[in-house]
C-alpha cells in the first residue's frame, strides 16, 4: 500500500493507513505508522491540501500509543540510515585500506613462519590442551 501511495498520492489510502494506526493489534498499528513515514516525507507539500488527512493526524497525535510508536519508528529509520552510512564507509574506505596494509603486516609478523603444515600446535605446547 505504501509503495502504491508513494507512486501515486491517494488520500483514501492514506486515510486507511491512519485508521490502522488506531488498531488494537500493536503490529498492525506499527506497520501503518512505518508505512506513513515515507509518505509524510515524500508528500510534505501536499498535506495542507488535504484537511481531512491533517485533521485525522492531529487527532492521532493526541493518542499516547501513536506518539510512542511514531517516535520508535522514526528512531528506527534514523538508525537504519546510520547503519547504511557505516557500511558504506567500511566497504569503501576502511576495508580497502586494511587490504593495502595486510601484506606489510604479514611481513612484519612472518605469518608464513607461524602458519605451517603442522599448524599452530608446534609453536606453543599449551595450545594442545
Amino acid at each position: 500500500l505504501t509503495l502504491n501511495i508513494l507512486q501515486r498520492f491517494d488520500a483514501k489510502k492514506i486515510g486507511f493507513l491512519l485508521d490502522m494506526c488506531y488498531s488494537k493489534a500493536a503490529d498492525l498499528a506499527m506497520r501503518a505508522i512505518v508505512g506513513l513515514l515515507p509518505v509524510f516525507q515524500t508528500y510534505i507539500s501536499r498535506w495542507s491540501l488535504y484537511p481531512e488527512c491533517t485533521d485525522r493526524l492531529k487527532l492521532l497525535s493526541d493518542h499516547p500509543d501513536f506518539s510512542r510508536r511514531l517516535m520508535t519508528a522514526i528512531i528506527q529509520f534514523i538508525q537504519a540510515h546510520e547503519t547504511e552510512k557505516i557500511t558504506k564507509k567500511l566497504t569503501e574506505e576502511i576495508i580497502p585500506e586494511m587490504m593495502k596494509l595486510s601484506p606489510m603486516i604479514g611481513k612484519k609478523i612472518n605469518l608464513d613462519e607461524w602458519i605451517s603444515d603442522t599448524g599452530f600446535e608446534d609453536k606453543n605446547p599449551e595450545w594442545q590442551k
